[in-house]
């Protein structure tokens, strides 16, 4: 569970630096 977690965490990170460019409609 702690694996998945971390794992989890760190799309978590690429997610957030993706979506903001989505969000301004690159």
């Amino acid at each position: 569970m702690k694996k998945l977690n971390r794992e989890l965490r760190q799309w978590e990170k690429i997610y957030n630096t993706v979506r903001p460019q989505q969000s301004l409609g690159y």
